[in-house]
C-alpha cells in the first residue's frame, strides 16, 4: 500500500477554522481547534480509565490481551495512517480516535448490553424502574458524547470539554446511532422477561431517550467530516485484527483453521507476496513473528480495499459537485449530507463487505461464542448486576462527586 500524501483530496480536508464550539473561546496561537480537542481528551479522567476496561476477556486473564486503551491507540494509528494517505486532517482523526470509546463500559459490548437492558426496564431483577420515558437507554457512542459534553469538566462556565462539532460528530458516528430491533420480541428467547405472558415493552427496550439533549448540536449538516468516516472504518479494522490475535493468544482458535478460512475468503484480494506470507505463517511456530505478520496482513488487506474504493467515491464526489477548493467543499457540505450516502464515501467495495461479513461471523462463532469467551461474559454480567444492586440498595457507596451530581440533578427536577 502506497502511503504517499494524496494532494488531490486536500480540498476535502476538515479545516479547524470551519469548526465551532458550543461555548466561545479565544484562539490558541500554537494549537488549532483539533489539537486542543486532542489534548483535552488525553488529559481527561475518562481517557485514563480506558486502561482498566477490558473487552472480551476480564481483567487479569492475560496481560498481553488488549484493553480499551490499547484498542484506542491502535484505532488512532490506523486512522492517522489512512488520513495521511488521503491527504486529510490527521489531527482531527487523532482527536476522534482517542475519544471514540470513552463512553464504553468495562467488559466490552456485554457490559453495554447489560446497562442497556437495565436502563430500559428490561431487566427487572433490581426492583427499580425508570419511570421517566425521556431518560431511557445506554449506548457507548452516545455515552461518549455525554462524557465529553457533560461529565468531564474544565471550566466553571460550562460542563464538558467544549470539543469542536467536527470532533463530536466523529465520536458519535463511529458506531450506529440506534440499536437493531430487539431480537427477543414477543418473548422468543428473552432472558429477562420470560416470566411474563407477554413483553409490555413492545420492542422499545432499546430506547435512547436519555441522550436526546445531546442530539441537536452534533447533527448539524455541517458537522460531518471524512476524517470521522475514516475513524469508523479504522475501528472496524482494529477490531478484526485484535479479535484474531487475542483468540490465538488465548488458544481459542487454531492457527491453521484461521489461516485456511482467511485464505479461502480473501484469496482473490490477496497479492502473491501476501499468499506467500500466509504459507510462511502456517509453517512457523514463532508466535511473536506470527502475530506481527497476521496484524500486518489484515490491516494491509483491509486498508488497500478501503483506499481503492474510496478513491473512486471521492473522485465522483468532486466531479458531481464541481469542487475546486476547500471553500467549494464547505459550501456544498449540507447538500452532500442530504443528497449523498456519506458513509459510502469512505468504505469497502460491496464484494469486500460481503466477504468481511462472512469473516466477522467466523470470528464471532469461533472466538466470541467459545466456552472461554462466554464464561468471561458470564462473569462480566454477574459483576455488573451485583454492582447495580449494591448501588441501588445503598447509593452512598458511590463516589462522593457522583452522589453530589445525583443530588443536584434530583433537586433540579
Amino acid at each position: 500500500m502506497n502511503n504517499s500524501f494524496n494532494a488531490k483530496y486536500d480540498i476535502l480536508k476538515a479545516h479547524p477554522e470551519y469548526s465551532t464550539r458550543s461555548f466561545h473561546e479565544k484562539t490558541d496561537p500554537e494549537r488549532n481547534n483539533f489539537c486542543r480537542d486532542r489534548d483535552r481528551i488525553i488529559y481527561s479522567k475518562e481517557f485514563r480509565r480506558l486502561g482498566g476496561k477490558t473487552q472480551v476477556f476480564v481483567s487479569g486473564f492475560d496481560d498481553h490481551i488488549r484493553n480499551r486503551l490499547t484498542h484506542t491507540l491502535e484505532v488512532s494509528q490506523i486512522s492517522q495512517t489512512l488520513t495521511n494517505i488521503f491527504g486529510l486532517n490527521n489531527h482531527l482523526a487523532e482527536a476522534i480516535s482517542l475519544a471514540h470509546d470513552v463512553g464504553h463500559t468495562p467488559f466490552g459490548h456485554t457490559g453495554e448490553k447489560v446497562l442497556s437492558c437495565f436502563t430500559n426496564n428490561c431487566d427487572s431483577k433490581y426492583g427499580v424502574k425508570i419511570n421517566d420515558d425521556s431518560d431511557l437507554g445506554f449506548k457507548h457512542n452516545w455515552q461518549a458524547i455525554k462524557v465529553v459534553s457533560s461529565l468531564e469538566k474544565i471550566s466553571d462556565q460550562y460542563e464538558g470539554l467544549n470539543l469542536s462539532n467536527f470532533t463530536l460528530w466523529g465520536i458519535l458516528n463511529h458506531s450506529s446511532l440506534a440499536y437493531k430491533p430487539c431480537q427477543y420480541q414477543n418473548m422468543a428467547r428473552c432472558h429477562y422477561l420470560n416470566y411474563h405472558k407477554e413483553c409490555h415493552l413492545h420492542n422499545y427496550c432499546q430506547e435512547l431517550t436519555h441522550y436526546n439533549n445531546y442530539y441537536t448540536n452534533i447533527h448539524s449538516k455541517q458537522s460531518w467530516t471524512l476524517e470521522g468516516l475514516i475513524v469508523a472504518q479504522a475501528d472496524e479494522i482494529a477490531q478484526r485484527h485484535h479479535d484474531i490475535e487475542d483468540g490465538l493468544l488465548a488458544g481459542i482458535i487454531d492457527k491453521q483453521i484461521f489461516l485456511d478460512f482467511f485464505y479461502e475468503t480473501f484469496k482473490n484480494d490477496l497479492k502473491e507476496n501476501e499468499k506467500s506470507l500466509i504459507m510462511n505463517i502456517k509453517n512457523s511456530n514463532n508466535i511473536n513473528n506470527n502475530l506481527h505478520n497476521i496484524a500486518s496482513l489484515v490491516i494491509r488487506l483491509y486498508s488497500s480495499n478501503l483506499k481503492e474504493n474510496s478513491y473512486e467515491e471521492l473522485d465522483k464526489l468532486i466531479r458531481d459537485y464541481n469542487i475546486k477548493n476547500k471553500i467549494d467543499f464547505n459550501e456544498h457540505k449540507e447538500n452532500i449530507f442530504t443528497e449523498t450516502k456519506i458513509f459510502d464515501l469512505i468504505n469497502f467495495n460491496q464484494e469486500f463487505q460481503i466477504k468481511d461479513s462472512k469473516f466477522k461471523e467466523f470470528l464471532k462463532n469461533n472466538i466470541l461464542y467459545s466456552h472461554l469467551a462466554q464464561s468471561m461474559d458470564g462473569k462480566a454480567i454477574y459483576i455488573i448486576r451485583k454492582l447495580i444492586s449494591a448501588y441501588v440498595n445503598n447509593p452512598m457507596q458511590l463516589p462522593d462527586n457522583t452522589v453530589k451530581v445525583l443530588y443536584k440533578n434530583y433537586l433540579s427536577t
